[in-house]
């Protein structure tokens, strides 16, 4: 199993029974990251992640993150909040948050792409996400992953 998969059902993930919810932000990072630094980040919002039945995904273009969180609001809003206040980086926008019925990423504690992989189509996402966080189409950020 990939560590980035959700070991257990997400519908185990949910003991309080809050709303499911989507969460994209984007955020400007205030440091460079190394490929190392950028793992071992990866490796904590997994281990996290997984104990608190949040899945989703993130990516990293230009010295932006932009990352969906997924799974009961309680947790989603005590993640969002704890990422609000980290210093490597501050919240440009909230792109969506929404009440879902399911899951867009149900097996990933957290999916992870960066700009080398994916070319211009994330160059054109955070291009969206700067210009338009009004109505930022989410779907322009669920095509970045092969789920």
């Amino acid at each position: 199993m990939d560590d980035r998969q959700v070991p257990h059902p997400t519908s185990e993930l949910n003991p309080m029974n809050d709303h499911l919810i989507a969460k994209t932000y984007l955020s400007r990072s205030l440091v460079s990251w190394t490929q190392s630094e950028l793992e071992t980040l990866l490796e904590h919002c997994r281990s996290k992640n997984r104990d608190r039945g949040i899945t989703g995904a993130m990516m990293h273009v230009q010295g932006y993150f932009l990352q969906l969180l997924e799974g009961p609001e309680t947790a989603v809003n005590t993640v969002f909040s704890i990422i609000e206040q980290d210093p490597r980086h501050e919240i440009a926008s909230i792109l969506y948050d929404e009440i879902i019925t399911e899951r867009h990423f149900p097996n990933w504690v957290m999916d992870y792409r960066a700009s080398d992989e994916l070319g211009d189509r994330a160059i054109m996402t955070l291009r969206a996400a700067k210009q338009d966080t009004k109505t930022f189409p989410v779907i322009n950020f669920l095509e970045c992953f092969d789920r």
